[in-house]
C-alpha cells in the first residue's frame, strides 16, 4: 500500500511539475507576447509622431512658399490695379477734355454765324438806307 501511495504520489507529482511548467510556459507566452506589443505599440507611436514633426516642418515650409507666392501675386496685382486705374482716369480725362473742347467749338462757331448773319443784315439794311436816302 506504501508503495502504490508513492507510485501514484510520484505520478502526482510528475503531473503537477508537468502542469506547472505548462502553466510556467503558457504565462511566459502571454508575457511576451504583451512585452512584444507594448514594443510595437511604442514603436507605431514613435513612428506616427515622427511623421507628424516631419509634415508639419514640411507644411510650414510649404505655407511659407505660398505665402511668399502670394504676397508677390498680391504685390503684382496691385500694381497691375494702380496702372489700369491710372490708364483709365486719364482716358477719362483726355476723352472729357476732348468732348469740353468740341463743344466749346461748335458752340463758337455757331455764334460767330451768327455774328456773321447779323452784321450781313447790318450791312444789308445799312446798304439799303443809303439807297433810300
Amino acid at each position: 500500500q506504501a508503495i502504490a501511495r508513492g507510485v501514484f504520489a510520484r505520478r502526482a507529482f510528475k503531473d503537477n511539475i508537468e502542469s506547472r511548467k505548462a502553466a510556467a510556459i503558457s504565462i511566459q507566452k502571454i508575457y511576451r507576447g504583451f512585452v512584444a506589443y507594448e514594443d510595437y505599440v511604442m514603436i507605431v507611436a514613435s513612428a506616427i509622431y515622427c511623421q507628424a514633426i516631419i509634415r508639419q516642418y514640411l507644411a510650414k515650409k510649404d505655407y511659407k512658399v505660398r505665402r511668399m507666392h502670394w504676397c508677390t501675386a498680391n504685390k503684382n496685382a496691385t500694381i497691375l490695379q494702380k496702372s489700369w486705374r491710372s490708364y483709365k482716369a486719364q482716358a477719362d480725362y483726355y476723352f472729357t477734355m476732348w468732348s469740353v473742347i468740341s463743344i466749346q467749338s461748335l458752340i463758337r462757331g455757331h455764334l460767330v454765324k451768327r455774328q456773321y448773319q447779323q452784321m450781313q443784315l447790318d450791312v444789308l439794311n445799312e446798304s439799303e438806307q443809303l439807297m433810300n436816302a
